[in-house]
């Protein structure tokens, strides 16, 4: 029996691919999936709910073999991802990573240079994506206050992708978007769905690259 972690950002994602790609690896093989949906990598894998559980099963040892189907399932920074395996390096719980055919542990149970070395590569590509949408959602949020697009729309009228932006709710969402808040925060402490969410992050990256 081996245990398996997926996680998708939002709730109209699935993980159907994540699944499919470890199933077909381990066909041979029970697998136990935790999954968290609609969950960002930014959030750190012990404050996510199946994450926080594949921790507890990994210190009680109920968890030997972790696999994702790949990296930034675990984290979107290298440091979480770090924490991540330094708990499973530390319990001897050997972790799979399918895509990048990346093991953490030999077969004498000793910690895979190779793997470390990788991991950090990887994780720092990872934070340099992130880094890169961040700074495209600044630079949407920035260029939509010099373009003034805040005016109200008509009732009864279409809403055109500058009125979406000027409604108020539109506004607190970008600017929590530019402090690098997670999308099911957001959607938590404003009410909406994260849907909303992502149409206003969808649309403050299309102002930066127009711009």
């Amino acid at each position: 029996m081996i245990h398996a972690y997926a996680r998708v950002s939002t709730t109209h994602q699935r993980t159907d691919r994540q699944l499919m790609g470890v199933e077909a690896q381990f066909s041979d093989q029970e697998v136990v999936w935790y999954e968290d949906i609609g969950v960002s990598g930014t959030v750190a894998f012990s404050d996510r709910p199946a994450g926080g559980e594949v921790l507890a099963g990994i210190r009680s040892g109920e968890i030997t073999t972790l696999v994702v189907w790949e990296l930034s399932r675990l984290g979107r920074s290298l440091q979480d991802i770090l924490s991540v395996l330094d708990v499973c390096y530390e319990v001897g719980c050997q972790v799979i990573v399918t895509k990048e055919h990346l093991k953490l542990l030999d077969e004498d149970g000793s910690p895979n240079p190779v793997t470390k070395m990788l991991v950090a590569v990887i994780g720092s590509l990872a934070e340099m994506e992130r880094d890169a949408i961040n700074i495209r959602i600044r630079e949407g949020i920035e260029a939509a206050r010099r373009r003034g697009v805040y005016r109200g729309r008509k009732r009864g009228s279409t809403e055109s992708s500058e009125q979406f932006m000027q409604k108020e709710k539109s506004k607190k969402i970008a600017d929590l978007l530019s402090e690098e808040y997670p999308v099911t925060y957001i959607s938590r402490i404003l009410s909406c769905s994260p849907n909303t969410v992502y149409k206003v992050k969808t649309h403050l990256e299309k102002i930066a690259v127009t711009v």
